[in-house]
Protein backbone atom coordinates (compact mmCIF):
# COMPACT_ATOMS: atom_id res chain seq x y z
CA UNK A 1 0.00 0.00 0.00
CA UNK A 2 2.91 2.37 0.71
CA UNK A 3 4.03 2.35 -2.93
CA UNK A 4 0.46 3.08 -4.06
CA UNK A 5 0.32 6.09 -1.73
CA UNK A 6 3.66 7.35 -3.06
CA UNK A 7 2.37 6.95 -6.62
CA UNK A 8 -0.72 8.96 -5.64
CA UNK A 9 1.43 11.79 -4.30
CA UNK A 10 3.56 11.80 -7.48
CA UNK A 11 0.48 11.70 -9.69
CA UNK A 12 -1.23 14.54 -7.89
CA UNK A 13 1.83 16.63 -7.19
CA UNK A 14 3.10 17.72 -3.82
CA UNK A 15 0.22 20.10 -3.18
CA UNK A 16 -2.57 17.73 -4.32
CA UNK A 17 -4.16 20.76 -5.99
CA UNK A 18 -5.59 18.67 -8.80
CA UNK A 19 -8.30 17.29 -6.54
CA UNK A 20 -10.96 19.26 -8.37
CA UNK A 21 -14.10 18.11 -10.19
CA UNK A 22 -14.94 15.57 -11.31
CA UNK A 23 -14.60 14.18 -7.78
CA UNK A 24 -14.83 10.58 -8.91
CA UNK A 25 -11.36 10.92 -10.44
CA UNK A 26 -10.03 11.56 -6.93
CA UNK A 27 -11.43 8.27 -5.68
CA UNK A 28 -9.96 6.42 -8.66
CA UNK A 29 -6.49 7.61 -7.66
CA UNK A 30 -6.75 6.67 -3.97
CA UNK A 31 -4.92 3.50 -2.89
CA UNK A 32 -7.72 1.31 -1.57
CA UNK A 33 -7.69 -1.93 0.38
CA UNK A 34 -9.95 -4.27 -1.56
CA UNK A 35 -10.38 -6.59 1.42
CA UNK A 36 -12.04 -3.76 3.37
CA UNK A 37 -15.34 -1.92 2.95
CA UNK A 38 -15.78 1.46 1.29
CA UNK A 39 -16.64 2.67 4.82
CA UNK A 40 -13.17 1.62 6.01
CA UNK A 41 -11.41 3.02 2.94
CA UNK A 42 -13.19 6.37 3.28
CA UNK A 43 -12.17 6.82 6.94
CA UNK A 44 -8.77 5.10 6.96
CA UNK A 45 -7.40 5.82 3.48
CA UNK A 46 -9.18 8.67 1.68
CA UNK A 47 -9.72 11.12 4.54
CA UNK A 48 -6.20 10.80 6.04
CA UNK A 49 -4.72 11.41 2.57
CA UNK A 50 -7.00 14.37 1.90
CA UNK A 51 -6.47 15.82 5.41
CA UNK A 52 -2.72 15.39 5.70
CA UNK A 53 -1.91 15.77 1.99
CA UNK A 54 -3.49 19.14 1.31
CA UNK A 55 -5.27 20.60 4.32
CA UNK A 56 -5.79 23.99 2.66
CA UNK A 57 -7.71 22.40 -0.21
CA UNK A 58 -9.74 20.17 2.10
CA UNK A 59 -10.61 23.16 4.30
CA UNK A 60 -11.83 25.04 1.25
CA UNK A 61 -13.88 22.04 0.03
CA UNK A 62 -15.49 21.40 3.42
CA UNK A 63 -16.15 25.09 4.12
CA UNK A 64 -18.21 25.59 0.99
CA UNK A 65 -21.92 24.94 1.09
CA UNK A 66 -21.32 21.76 -0.91
CA UNK A 67 -18.99 20.15 1.65
CA UNK A 68 -21.31 17.19 2.23
CA UNK A 69 -21.80 16.72 -1.51
CA UNK A 70 -18.01 16.58 -1.90
CA UNK A 71 -17.81 13.83 0.75
CA UNK A 72 -20.67 11.85 -0.83
CA UNK A 73 -18.99 11.97 -4.23
CA UNK A 74 -15.71 10.72 -2.74
CA UNK A 75 -17.68 7.91 -1.05
CA UNK A 76 -19.49 7.00 -4.28
CA UNK A 77 -16.22 7.07 -6.20
CA UNK A 78 -14.73 4.57 -3.76
CA UNK A 79 -17.80 2.35 -4.11
CA UNK A 80 -17.51 2.48 -7.88
CA UNK A 81 -13.82 1.67 -7.82
CA UNK A 82 -14.29 -1.20 -5.39
CA UNK A 83 -17.38 -2.43 -7.23
CA UNK A 84 -19.32 -2.71 -3.95
CA UNK A 85 -22.25 -0.91 -2.41
CA UNK A 86 -22.12 0.36 1.16
CA UNK A 87 -24.89 2.90 1.69
CA UNK A 88 -23.77 6.33 2.79
CA UNK A 89 -27.09 6.92 4.59
CA UNK A 90 -26.35 8.96 7.68
CA UNK A 91 -23.20 10.57 6.29
CA UNK A 92 -23.33 14.13 7.59
CA UNK A 93 -21.05 17.12 8.02
CA UNK A 94 -21.12 19.78 10.73
CA UNK A 95 -18.78 22.55 11.76
CA UNK A 96 -17.67 23.12 15.34
CA UNK A 97 -15.92 26.32 16.37
CA UNK A 98 -13.16 25.69 18.84
CA UNK A 99 -11.86 29.12 19.73
CA UNK A 100 -10.45 31.76 17.41
CA UNK A 101 -7.63 29.64 16.06
CA UNK A 102 -9.26 26.22 15.51
CA UNK A 103 -12.14 25.08 13.32
CA UNK A 104 -13.35 21.49 13.41
CA UNK A 105 -15.45 19.64 10.86
CA UNK A 106 -17.22 16.61 12.28
CA UNK A 107 -18.24 13.92 9.83
CA UNK A 108 -20.92 11.53 11.04
CA UNK A 109 -20.40 8.21 9.31
CA UNK A 110 -23.01 5.59 8.45
CA UNK A 111 -23.30 3.10 11.30
CA UNK A 112 -20.17 0.92 11.28
CA UNK A 113 -20.67 -2.79 10.69
CA UNK A 114 -17.25 -4.17 11.56
CA UNK A 115 -14.06 -3.34 13.45
CA UNK A 116 -12.37 -0.79 12.90
CA UNK A 117 -14.92 1.19 10.90
CA UNK A 118 -15.61 4.66 12.29
CA UNK A 119 -18.61 6.32 13.88
CA UNK A 120 -17.20 9.83 13.48
CA UNK A 121 -14.32 11.63 11.79
CA UNK A 122 -12.97 14.96 12.94
CA UNK A 123 -10.79 17.24 10.85
CA UNK A 124 -9.42 20.11 12.97
CA UNK A 125 -7.81 23.02 11.17
CA UNK A 126 -5.56 25.58 12.77
CA UNK A 127 -6.56 28.87 11.15
CA UNK A 128 -5.07 32.32 11.16
CA UNK A 129 -7.56 35.02 10.34
CA UNK A 130 -6.46 38.01 8.35
CA UNK A 131 -8.50 40.95 7.15
CA UNK A 132 -9.94 39.26 4.05
CA UNK A 133 -9.40 35.52 4.48
CA UNK A 134 -8.44 32.61 6.69
CA UNK A 135 -5.14 30.81 6.29
CA UNK A 136 -4.85 27.15 7.29
CA UNK A 137 -1.76 26.73 9.46
CA UNK A 138 -2.18 23.11 10.62
CA UNK A 139 -4.47 20.10 10.52
CA UNK A 140 -5.29 17.18 12.81
CA UNK A 141 -7.42 14.19 11.83
CA UNK A 142 -9.38 12.16 14.44
CA UNK A 143 -11.61 9.10 14.34
CA UNK A 144 -13.98 7.36 16.74
CA UNK A 145 -13.66 3.72 15.75
CA UNK A 146 -15.66 0.61 16.50
CA UNK A 147 -13.71 -1.85 18.60
CA UNK A 148 -14.36 -5.14 20.31
CA UNK A 149 -13.10 -6.39 23.65
CA UNK A 150 -10.83 -9.42 23.27
CA UNK A 151 -12.12 -10.67 26.63
CA UNK A 152 -15.90 -10.66 26.23
CA UNK A 153 -16.51 -9.32 22.67
CA UNK A 154 -18.29 -6.25 24.06
CA UNK A 155 -18.39 -3.11 21.92
CA UNK A 156 -15.66 -0.54 22.44
CA UNK A 157 -15.29 3.02 21.15
CA UNK A 158 -11.68 3.93 20.32
CA UNK A 159 -10.66 7.59 20.06
CA UNK A 160 -7.80 7.81 17.55
CA UNK A 161 -5.72 10.30 15.60
CA UNK A 162 -3.84 10.05 12.32
CA UNK A 163 -0.72 12.19 12.03
CA UNK A 164 2.56 12.58 10.22
CA UNK A 165 3.29 12.23 6.55
CA UNK A 166 0.56 11.44 4.06
CA UNK A 167 2.68 8.65 2.56
CA UNK A 168 2.88 6.71 5.83
CA UNK A 169 0.66 8.29 8.49
CA UNK A 170 0.84 7.24 12.12
CA UNK A 171 -2.30 5.93 13.83
CA UNK A 172 -2.56 6.77 17.55
CA UNK A 173 -5.14 5.16 19.81
CA UNK A 174 -5.78 7.52 22.75
CA UNK A 175 -8.12 5.16 24.57
CA UNK A 176 -11.83 4.53 24.79
CA UNK A 177 -14.87 6.75 25.09
CA UNK A 178 -18.01 5.63 26.92
CA UNK A 179 -20.18 5.54 23.81
CA UNK A 180 -20.47 6.63 20.20
CA UNK A 181 -21.90 10.01 21.15
CA UNK A 182 -20.92 12.99 19.03
CA UNK A 183 -20.65 15.30 22.04
CA UNK A 184 -18.15 12.92 23.71
CA UNK A 185 -16.15 12.79 20.48
CA UNK A 186 -16.10 16.59 20.14
CA UNK A 187 -15.10 16.97 23.80
CA UNK A 188 -12.27 14.43 23.38
CA UNK A 189 -11.02 16.43 20.37
CA UNK A 190 -11.20 19.68 22.39
CA UNK A 191 -9.20 18.15 25.24
CA UNK A 192 -6.61 16.69 22.87
CA UNK A 193 -6.17 19.88 20.84
CA UNK A 194 -5.95 22.13 23.91
CA UNK A 195 -2.78 20.46 25.20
Amino acid sequence: MLSAQRALIRALGASLIVLTPPWRKTAKMLPIENTRSSHYNFAHIAMPILSLGNPKKLYKDLSKGAGLKYLVLIWEGLESRMNVKYPHDGLNLSKEASGDELEAFIIRMPRPKSVPEAFFLGVVFGVKKSFLKKEVTSVRYFTLELGESPIDASTQYHFCEWSGRVVSPDHHNYGQLESADSSLFVEAIRQTTST
